[in-house]
């Protein structure tokens, strides 16, 4: 995926654009790293190229890049939390270009291009307020920070997660600073209805000279350093959200900038996506059966059998008074339980139940998480064993395969 900012350039006459990527990582194909000093270390390679088109398609600016990839395993998990990052900037003429952007493993010659990429780059008005495009990018600890990283998930922000805004303001009125104030509305697809959830304005602090930006990899990814070099006549403003307090869901961000009787108003449309969801809540019936695990025989009967509708909200009532921050929108209790449903599913399941959260192994887990520590007994006169041992819970759980088929039942349960 690849998410566009327009700004200003120190260039005299040109606009900048920044591209931003996030490619999977199990798009590529691990092998064997024959340079690593770690016999078990797999690598994967990766090249990128990336193509400014013109109006008549003509060639205007490329670059190239490639990444190398680490890992401890041959594959990795199928999410958007295991990706490789990055920006490519240029400092172009005014116009309307068009994005060619191609990914290309090396070892299996697989690629894959996107040149649907429309963008308009356009200087800022000079002698007027005017407002870049809006930027998502991580919070940022300090307001005189002069470092910051793009929140890079395709014009998202994770769901749960805290998100803040850059963008930069032309300022051809030195003497006051000017006002600004943004409303965010939260976007109903079905019939494009929008209802406000959050009005605010920026403080005084927010705003401050604008510098040019330089683009620095450190360990963590790639992020913007302010430079010395300022930008004439343009402020920066960056601008906080308790984006944890939004459910899922499409957003729509009118910022107002008012100089006197100079008025400037831009919209920004963004995301909250829940990056790397269980699968369980994805797949709702896999949700609703893990249940008979945490409720009574009652309880399961009744939710089991409701309509659709009936067994969101009761599911939902449910973890909502067991979530430790009933002030934010995503509940970490409620995650973790699932997470562990979707493990149990995966691992545990038996050729006589290939749904792993049946079993008693599964339920365990979804129960209790993974144990401390297990141990497996191969028995010459009896069933093999997996011992189970929960430290902090001063607990033993025995299953024994009596059938020899991974069918392991629960034979005790011990306190230590």
């Amino acid at each position: 995926m690849i998410t566009t900012f327009s700004g200003v350039s120190a260039e005299e006459g040109k606009a900048k654009l920044d591209i931003m990527y996030r490619i999977p990582k199990n798009f590529f194909v691990f092998v064997r790293d024959s340079d690593s000093n770690t016999p078990d270390g797999y690598i994967a390679r990766c090249e990128l190229s990336i193509e400014i088109l013109g109006h008549d398609m003509s060639s205007v600016a490329r670059d190239f890049r490639k990444h190398q990839i680490l890992s401890d395993t041959p594959t990795v998990e199928p999410d958007d939390t295991s990706s490789i990052g990055g920006i490519f900037s240029f400092d172009l003429f005014p116009g309307d270009y068009s994005v060619a952007f191609e990914v290309t493993d090396p070892e299996t010659k697989r690629s894959l291009r996107n040149d649907s990429t429309k963008v308009a780059v356009r200087p800022l008005a000079t002698d007027s307020v005017d407002v870049s495009d809006i930027l998502l990018i991580s919070p940022v600890k300090s307001d005189r920070s002069r470092t910051f990283s793009p929140l890079n998930y395709g014009g998202a922000i994770p769901f749960g997660r805290q998100g803040d805004f850059y963008c930069q303001i032309s300022w051809p009125d030195t003497q006051r600073l000017p006002s600004v104030v943004y409303s965010i509305s939260r976007v109903d697809r079905e019939n494009e209805e929008r209802q406000i959830v959050l009005r605010d304005s920026l403080p005084p602090g927010s705003l401050r000279p604008a510098a040019a930006l330089q683009i620095q990899r450190g360990a963590n990814g790639f992020h913007y350093d302010e430079t010395d070099n300022r930008l004439p006549h343009t402020l920066s403003a960056r601008w906080h959200i308790d984006a944890d307090t939004l459910e899922q869901g499409t957003y729509a961000m009118e910022l107002t900038v008012r100089a006197g009787s100079d008025v400037k108003t831009v919209n920004h449309s963004f995301t909250i996506r829940w990056i790397g969801m269980p699968s369980s809540l994805g797949f709702f019936p896999m949700a609703i059966s893990a249940m008979q695990h945490v409720l009574g025989e009652e309880e399961f009967k009744t939710l089991k059998s409701a309509a659709a509708q009936k067994q969101r909200k009761l599911f939902t009532e449910y973890w909502k008074k067991r979530d430790a921050t009933p002030r934010t929108a995503y509940n970490e209790v409620m995650e973790e339980y699932l997470r562990r449903v979707d493990h149990a599913a995966r691992t545990f399941g038996t050729l006589r139940d290939e749904n792993g959260i049946k079993s008693d192994r599964g339920k365990a887990y979804i129960l209790y998480g993974p144990p401390t520590t297990i141990e497996r007994k191969l028995l010459p006169a009896g069933p093999p064993q997996e011992i189970w041992i929960y430290a902090n819970l001063q607990k033993r759980l025995t299953f024994a395969d009596p059938s020899r088929s991974g069918d392991y039942r629960l034979l005790r349960a011990e306190e230590l």
